[in-house]
C-alpha cells in the first residue's frame, strides 16, 4: 500500500516531469541506496532468522522505491516486477522459515546446523527463493533488478552508476546472509551427529512447491508481464 501511495503521489499529482533531474530526485535515490544498504546489513547481522527476513525485507522494498524515483520507464517496470517476484520470493522465506520453527522450535540461524538434511524439501525451496532474492538467472529477482539498473542508468544523472554498484553490493551482502542458511544446513561438517527427518507435511511444502515454480517460471517467461508493465508505465510518463 505504500508502494502504491508513492505511485500515485509521485505520478499522478506531483507529475515526475516537476521532479525528474532535480534536488528532490537527487534526495529521494540517495534515501532509497542508503536504505538498501542498510536494511542488508541489518539482516547480516540479525542471528533470528525470521527477523533476519525481516530486515531483508526493508531492503528489497527500497529496491522497489529506488526504481521508481529514477521516473524512467524501465525504471517503472522493475519496481513493479519487484513488488511481484519479491512477493513471491519473501513468501517463501517465511513459509519455510516458519516450517522449520514449527518442526524443530529452532528460531536462530546458528541452531539450523544439518537440518537441511532432515528438512531437503524445505531446504530446496528455501534455497530456490534464496536465489532469486540474490538476483541470480534464470529467477524472477535477476529480470527485476536487471531492469531497477538500466532505470537507474537511463536517468542520465552524473551519478547514475551509483545505483546499479548499490544494487551488486547489496546482492552480495543478500547472498551472504541467507546462502549461510542454506550451507550451515546443508553442510554442517562431520561434527553434527544425523538426527531423523523431520520434514513438513504438504500442506506445507504445497505453497512452497507453487511459489518456488513461479520464481523461476515467470523469470523464463517475463515476457508478457513485461510487455504489459511498458505500456502502464507509457501511461504515467
Amino acid at each position: 500500500m505504500g508502494v502504491l501511495g508513492v505511485i500515485r503521489v509521485l505520478y499522478s499529482i506531483a507529475g515526475v516531469e516537476r521532479l525528474r533531474g532535480t534536488w528532490v530526485q537527487m534526495a529521494l535515490l540517495g534515501l532509497t541506496t542508503l536504505t538498501i544498504l542498510m536494511g542488508s546489513l541489518l539482516a547480516l547481522k540479525e542471528k533470528k532468522l525470521k527477523k533476519r527476513l525481516a530486515y531483508s525485507s526493508v531492503s528489497q522494498v527500497s529496491y522497489v522505491l529506488f526504481g521508481l524515483f529514477t521516473m524512467t520507464e524501465i525504471g517503472f517496470v522493475g519496481a513493479v516486477l519487484h513488488v511481484i517476484f519479491h512477493s513471491l520470493m519473501k513468501n517463501t522465506l517465511f513459509m519455510s522459515a516458519g516450517s522449520i520453527i514449527h518442526k524443530t522450535e529452532k528460531t536462530y540461524v546458528y541452531e539450523m546446523d544439518g537440518l537441511g538434511r532432515r528438512m531437503p524439501w524445505t531446504y530446496a525451496f528455501f534455497t530456490v527463493a534464496s536465489l532469486g532474492l540474490v538476483g541470480i538467472p534464470p529467477t524472477g529477482g535477476f529480470i527485476s533488478k536487471w531492469n531497477l539498473a538500466q532505470g537507474a542508468l537511463a536517468t542520465g544523472l552524473s551519478i547514475s552508476w551509483i545505483g546499479p554498484t548499490v544494487l551488486l553490493i547489496s546482492a552480495i551482502l543478500t547472498a551472504a546472509y541467507l546462502f549461510t542458511v542454506v550451507i550451515k544446513g546443508c553442510f554442517p561438517g562431520e561434527d553434527v551427529k544425523p538426527e531423523p527427518n523431520c520434514e513438513a507435511g504438504i500442506r506445507m511444502l504445497a505453497p512452497m512447491a507453487v511459489f518456488a515454480a513461479l520464481i523461476v517460471l515467470l523469470g523464463v517467461f517475463s515476457g508478457p508481464i513485461i510487455s504489459y508493465l511498458e505500456t502502464l508505465a507509457s501511461t504515467l510518463l
